[in-house]
């Protein structure tokens, strides 16, 4: 259900007292230095943070002229749920704001602090393509950061959730990361603006809330300075993610295939890179692929042996050969067969390319294996299995069933890429010949190979 409220008129009179007029300097540079759109949606559950962030936009509203919309999540989880709607419309109306009420429904089964957290986000997304937004703000600040790392650290994540949250990150800006919880309040109370307390907020059964009234206190009295300290390191943290992502991506775009139904990571040199870069790179691997590994997934796939196979989440199952590590999803469709036609032959495209008997081809027809299939190898006099043929040529198991072959009946004529068979061959008594070149992607190419051979095959 959602509501839209819209306000006539905008009137903020605010006292320039030092503490807020800094503070909202501060939001200024941070949009000139990481904000463009043209909209804004901002988060607005009526708590200090928020409001704080809301008021300051506006305020900055006035001076950029960009679009400002709210939006505010009711998640009816306690009593005084529908107090914090109110409150929200009457700041909104007051501030000449548009606001967007979304009602949701949190499933109490599991850990309700993350359905919550995974419904309110589901709700700012349907909002931004409602209002039209470029980017979605948010009132996260230094010790919502430090909380985060440390409730992250407690539960094992490595250095990608040590990053926690960026100023701006996949759409979302977070203009109050380097603010105090106390500064926020302070802002509020020098313009005497109200807010609303969670009384949630206290209780300690929460893991979050527990780190933020029992812990943290605790390590004030050993480091005073504990949660700017612990901030900066998840910044640091976030400058290595950063760099790691890239590196991830650029390995990948040359080492692995992200199709859907053939999904190989090269491992040829994988056993030389340092362990942290092989960590890193499986855990990319598995994400481009759709696929998120806890960190004894992980350790596994690193530590797999040739041969050996192990079963992932989503029934998804990897499989090592020699040089490659495969992700097998029996849901996914098999790669899309390519096509055969005339040619001349490009050189570089010679695995590609093979010249025929054309009248030991006639209606011969491009398929994928099938049970049964026979081939009869060049130089030799009986025939094998075509299961064999590919065994003999280590052809990994995983592309087997999804490779390219021309086939009269159950006799094949040519593995694209392999070999093709005697009976297809030139001889002397060969009429006329037909030069054949495979269109389409091989299952063990990178989509960057298939590109370099599309370049030249045109």
């Amino acid at each position: 259900m959602s509501n839209i409220i819209y306000a006539a008129f905008f009137i903020v009179y605010y006292d320039p007292m030092d503490k807020s007029a800094e503070l909202f300097n501060r939001l200024r540079a941070s949009y000139q230095s990481e904000c463009e759109p043209d909209t804004l949606l901002v988060g607005l559950s009526g708590g200090a943070d928020s409001v704080c962030l809301a008021h300051m936009l506006a305020r900055l509203r006035a001076e950029k002229g960009f679009q400002l919309c709210c939006v505010h999540v009711n998640h009816h989880l306690r009593p005084d749920s529908e107090d914090d709607e109110r409150f929200v419309e009457g700041l909104c109306s007051e501030w000449a704001l548009p606001l967007i009420v979304k009602e949701v429904d949190v499933s109490r089964r599991g850990n309700l602090e993350a359905n919550a957290r995974a419904a309110r986000y589901k709700a700012f997304e349907e909002t931004i393509g409602e209002c039209g937004a470029g980017m979605l703000v948010l009132a996260h600040h230094m010790d919502d950061q430090a909380e985060t790392l440390l409730m992250r650290l407690m539960r094992g994540a490595g250095p990608t959730g040590l990053s926690a949250m960026r100023t701006r990150a996949q759409g979302i800006w977070r203009p109050l990361l380097s603010v105090r919880r106390a500064e926020i309040e302070g802002y509020l109370n020098e313009l005497g603006i109200p807010w609303r307390e969670d009384e949630s907020n206290h209780d300690s059964r929460f893991m979050r809330n527990a780190i933020r009234h029992r812990l943290i206190p605790l390590m004030k009295e050993l480091s005073p300075d504990c949660v700017p300290n612990i901030a900066a390191a998840s910044g640091l943290m976030g400058d290595e993610e950063e760099f790691w992502q890239v590196y991830s991506n650029k390995w990948l775009d040359e080492n692995a295939s992200l199709h859907p139904s053939c999904l190989f990571l090269n491992t040829r040199d994988f056993d030389t890179l340092h362990i942290a870069a092989r960590r890193r790179l499986v855990r990319a691997f598995c994400a481009k692929a759709g696929l998120s590994l806890d960190r004894l997934h992980t350790e596994r796939l690193i530590t797999l042996l040739p041969r050996e196979s192990d079963n992932l989440p989503g029934d998804v199952k990897a499989f090592k050969t020699g040089q490659r590590l495969h992700l097998i999803d029996p849901r996914t469709a098999p790669l899309p067969l390519g096509t055969l036609r005339e040619t001349k032959g490009p050189k570089a495209a010679r695995r590609r390319v093979e010249v025929f008997d054309t009248g030991e081809i006639q209606g011969a027809q491009l398929r994928y294996r099938l049970a049964g299939d026979r081939i009869k190898p060049l130089g030799m006099d009986g025939t094998q299995s075509l299961s064999d043929y590919l065994i003999d040529r280590k052809m990994d198991r995983p592309f087997r069933d999804q490779w390219p072959v021309l086939a009269k009946g159950q006799d094949i004529l040519w593995v694209v890429g392999f070999g093709m068979a005697q009976t297809a061959a030139l001889t002397a008594d060969t009429k006329r010949k037909s030069a054949l070149i495979y269109s389409g992607r091989l299952p063990d190419e990178t989509e960057n190979q298939s590109k370099e051979y599309e370049a030249y095959d045109g």
